[in-house]
């Protein structure tokens, strides 16, 4: 073989080389800017959500709390299963308690919640308009959370709500 073939190997395996990398680099800078994008996606959605606490109440045996929260974000909020629901309390012996509750679709029992209805308002239980369990902006929704031990009486406590989007309301309450 004379040394101009081997010369003009030499160059197209530079060139296929060359071809090989860049395709490769295009590639990478794709999947590095979809990526740039969900994670601008997630932050958008972030900004967008925002929920305040209405108020919270226990009732006269002190182990069913009731908490209203409004949607004031412009994103639909939903995936009750994936929310905090912490509750800081004292019982009546005076003793502490940080109970993290689960979400129940049904009845809650000891230390669970539920959603127990979305409101377009929730003092007058005015049922909501647009799409059934989800909370849309502007509207309203009330948690029903059962804590035991029981709260004791004449307490200052505190319910915290943290959405899957990491935004956090809470509320204190007397029991």
């Amino acid at each position: 073989m004379g040394t101009a073939v081997i010369s003009l190997i030499c160059m197209a395996l530079l060139v296929f080389a060359g071809m090989t990398m860049s395709n490769d680099f295009i590639s990478s800078w794709d999947s590095t800017t979809d990526t740039f994008s969900d994670m601008s996606d997630g932050h958008l959605e972030v900004l967008q959500t925002d929920i305040a606490t209405l108020s919270a109440t226990v009732d006269v045996g002190r182990e069913n709390l009731e908490v209203a929260l409004i949607n004031r974000g412009g994103t639909t909020i939903a995936d009750f299963e994936q929310w905090d629901v912490i509750v800081q309390y004292y019982d009546n012996q005076g003793n502490y308690y940080t109970t993290w509750l689960p979400y129940v679709s049904g009845t809650p029992v000891n230390n669970q919640w539920t959603v127990e209805g979305i409101y377009v308002d929730a003092g007058t239980e005015t049922a909501e308009l647009l799409e059934a369990g989800i909370l849309n902006p502007g509207e309203e929704m009330i948690i029903w959370a059962n804590i035991s031990p029981n709260a004791g009486t004449k307490t200052t406590n505190l319910v915290i709500i943290d959405t899957p989007s990491g935004v956090t309301a809470s509320i204190h309450f007397q029991s």
